[in-house]
């Protein structure tokens, strides 16, 4: 597949994902994002396209609203985590043919489902996400804590927001 036909592949890939990740409050922000605001985090998936072959690669991660942090820490599960008899269990490649995009989709959907939600889940609310078990860093965390407090600078949380899309 030449370079410019897997960008609109991938493409539509992205749309069809934006629309079966809509129903449990996610949002397309940037490109590669989709966002679900928290109160004092913001959920995501993120789909990196990899370079080499028409295949993704999906992450999961929690970004804390009150965080300097230039770029959205990859904190969560990963579709390369999990493989099953020597296989990934998450299929992420994908061809220009329409049931190659569905498949990817439905792949990309299942590991939401089953990998990215229960995760999301596990650690909703900020004293949860203070805990050392967290999937956050020694930095997150105490940024967490000033949002927490009421502490929060405006202008980092709009940079937060900004950076993931959903200002």
């Amino acid at each position: 597949m030449d370079p410019a036909e897997k960008r609109r592949v991938a493409e539509r890939v992205r749309r069809a994902l934006t629309e079966r990740l809509k129903p449990r409050g996610f949002v397309r922000g940037k490109t590669t994002f989709w966002a679900r605001p928290r109160e004092h985090v913001i959920e995501f998936v993120h789909l990196h396209l990899f370079s080499f072959e028409p295949a993704f690669r999906a992450h999961a991660g929690i970004r804390v609203l009150n965080d300097t942090f230039d770029a959205p820490a990859l904190n969560g599960p990963t579709t390369d985590d999990f493989k099953t008899n020597g296989r990934w269990t998450y299929s992420l490649e994908f061809g220009a043919e329409e049931g190659s995009v569905a498949r990817c989709v439905d792949e990309i959907a299942r590991f939401c489902s089953e990998v990215a939600e229960p995760w999301f889940e596990r650690f909703v609310g900020p004293r949860i996400l203070l805990a050392s078990e967290s999937p956050l860093n020694e930095r997150e965390r105490a940024n967490l804590e000033r949002s927490f407090k009421g502490l929060a600078d405006t202008e980092t949380v709009r940079s937060s927001k900004k950076l993931l899309g959903v200002a």
